[in-house]
């Protein structure tokens, strides 16, 4: 998640986890950050490299608008498709996210954005397996 430091600017926390047993299995990441959400194509080429979604946040940036920062792990299991959805109302969004649906793709992420011309931007992330 991502918040206000105490002594200005933004921080980022992340909690990170480690599998016992057997497995030993080395752990990479990725962060991709824009404010153009609609535009992240940093995705699909994360995704074309091995990594996989794990998470977003929302950090205000310094002209008073926000970006979004997609966490990615690398992942051994295969690649997916991935689709952004940004709107500022409701309905397009469930109308989008419906459509989405049908053709197999799961929500994995959402968030609301503040633009820099001051209003609202739902922002979802959704991908489904890559058979290629």
């Amino acid at each position: 998640m991502g918040g206000n430091a105490e002594l200005g600017g933004s921080e980022g926390v992340a909690v990170m986890s480690r599998r016992r047993g057997g497995e030993k299995r080395s752990f990479e990441y990725k962060l991709l950050a824009t404010s153009k959400i609609s535009t992240m194509e940093e995705i699909e080429e994360a995704d074309y490299l091995g990594f996989a979604y794990k998470g977003q946040t929302v950090f205000e940036d310094a002209s008073g608008g926000e970006e979004v920062v997609v966490i990615m792990e690398l992942d051994p299991h295969g690649r997916h498709q991935y689709k952004l959805v940004a709107t500022s109302n409701r309905s397009g969004l469930e109308k989008e996210l419906s459509e989405a649906g049908e053709a197999g793709f799961e929500l994995v992420g959402m968030a609301a954005a503040k633009t820099k011309a001051g209003g609202k931007m739902l922002v979802a992330i959704l991908r489904r397996p890559n058979f290629n």
